[in-house]
């Protein structure tokens, strides 16, 4: 068994909200394609309103509009971390959630993941994730889409607890969860 301990801060929810939001596979590809076919259906009006007509003349106008497309639909693409981060923000700044930002015990043992925190208490089977996820500071193990199990690798004190948490990885997860959706990006 490997019990971890560590406070949930605010900058491990920042983590977690832009990974869930943006940095997971397929879901920057999904946001930035979304917003692309937004641009490609506006651009398409513009140019078949303006080519409908009998006189066909690339005037200002038509540039300033294309313009404001483009500032509207293409520049935002490159602010999507910052949007991220003020929204991770908003949630962080609320006081109902101020809950959410405590002191977690996890084991995670054979029999699955057990979580308490604060005043909740959770436990979760193997087969119930969907998906993991890492990065250099965190482990994401997925209940579905939009949640997870946050487990910080600062909180791994004990030398042999990474191996061990890899082993029960490795033993437990299936292969959908460990990498197979991967593949399907």
């Amino acid at each position: 068994m490997v019990t971890l301990n560590y406070t949930f801060s605010k900058e491990d929810y920042t983590r977690y909200y832009q990974q869930v939001t943006l940095y997971s596979p397929g879901k920057r590809k999904a946001i930035i394609m979304a917003w692309l076919k937004r641009f490609a259906f506006f651009t398409a009006m513009l140019l078949l309103i303006k080519f409908s007509g009998r006189e066909v003349t690339l005037d200002l106008y038509f540039f300033f509009s294309l313009f404001i497309l483009f500032a509207i639909y293409i520049i935002p693409l490159f602010e999507l971390p910052a949007i991220h981060r003020k929204n991770a923000r908003a949630f962080i700044d609320d006081p109902l959630s101020h809950n959410f930002f405590t002191d977690y015990e996890v084991g995670i043992s054979d029999t699955g993941i057990s979580m308490k925190g604060g005043l909740t208490e959770s436990k979760f089977q193997w087969g119930s994730i969907v998906k993991k996820e890492e990065n250099d500071q965190h482990y994401y193990l997925f209940i579905n889409s939009q949640q997870a199990i946050v487990l910080p690798k600062r909180s791994l004190s004990l030398a042999g607890d990474k191996q061990e948490l890899e082993r029960f990885f490795a033993q437990h997860l299936s292969f959908e969860a460990e990498i197979g959706h991967l593949l399907k990006d």
